[in-house]
């Protein structure tokens, strides 16, 4: 996932543009996906404004296991709270809650929800570690990685074996030649 050209083929693997770099925000004042106007200033992020939310969190998804709330890098970025219904690793029982602190629109997001790339990038994101089907899924990756792991020393056991047996030709085809001009 810490590489850009990877997400990319992914998207367009499936025929999609992949999304912009995060950070290019823009400033307030602009219109809000349903023709509302934003407001200029965002709205201030109290205690109780953040509890209020947290419980709307709360009610939007029954039987969460974690809800996690990311602080905002700015006062002009939106309030995001991602919903989990799983054990972690399982991108298809998240969703998303996202406030805009501008207009306060409130988006939420299922998995389903999302276009096939971002689908398929947040499956790629926990597949490669087995997560995505839980237990048996983190054995197979266990069992591949020790398996792996197998590979990589019988591979230097045998790379080290060949230097030595060809190290000993190569100090035996001197000696002779060695012994040769000691003679004469």
């Amino acid at each position: 996932m810490s590489f850009p050209w990877a997400n990319a083929a992914l998207y367009r693997a499936v025929g999609e543009e992949p999304p912009r770099p995060a950070g290019g925000s823009r400033e307030g004042g602009g219109v809000a996906p349903n023709g509302a106007r934003e407001m200029s200033e965002p709205r201030e992020l109290s205690p109780t404004a953040i509890d209020a939310l947290w419980i709307r969190a709360e009610a939007r998804e029954k039987g969460w296991t974690t809800i996690t709330m990311r602080i905002p890098a700015s006062a002009r970025a939106p309030l995001t709270f991602a919903i989990d219904r799983g054990d972690g690793g399982q991108p298809h029982v998240r969703s998303t809650l996202t406030v805009d602190r501008n207009s306060g629109m409130i988006r939420y997001e299922t998995f389903a929800d999302q276009k096939l790339g971002a689908r398929l990038r947040s499956l790629s994101r926990f597949a490669h570690t087995g997560e995505v089907l839980g237990v048996p899924g983190q054995t197979i990756a266990g069992l591949a990685s020790a398996g792996a792991s197998v590979l990589v020393c019988t591979g230097l056991a045998l790379a080290f074996r060949r230097l030595r047996a060809w190290l000993k030709r190569r100090a035996e085809r001197r000696t002779p030649a060695a012994a040769e001009t000691n003679a004469a």
